[in-house]
């Protein structure tokens, strides 16, 4: 059953939070932070929503954002694909799909 849609209202704040993949640790060092910080400044100006408050916890984000005109889910979705980018690519890291691909082409070459 798919869970119901989220409802966003413009000019009304809205607690989002993000985790790593499995509990995994989002943030490594004060690099990892500030880049952090930039990306979200990135993301609020591009698609329009105010940044209240941020808490960056080594393994999520809590964010107070307020959605001016964009759908929020944009915003986010920017901000948290970019910052997975660059962490994935800073610490030498494979996305998911990635993951899921190489054991799936381990497993085809353990059968033949």
């Amino acid at each position: 059953m798919p869970r119901k849609e989220r409802v966003c209202l413009s000019n009304r704040c809205h607690h989002v939070m993000l985790r790593g993949i499995d509990g995994r640790l989002t943030f490594m060092d004060d690099r990892d932070r500030s880049r952090s910080c930039l990306l979200m400044q990135e993301a609020s100006e591009l698609c329009f929503f105010r940044i209240h408050a941020f808490c960056l916890i080594i393994n999520h984000v809590h964010l107070i954002l307020e959605p001016t005109t964009a759908p929020l889910n944009v915003g986010v979705h920017r901000f948290s694909s970019r910052y997975a980018q660059h962490f994935d690519k800073r610490h030498k890291r494979r996305g998911k799909d990635q993951q899921l691909s190489d054991m799936a082409n381990q497993l085809v070459e353990d059968m033949s």
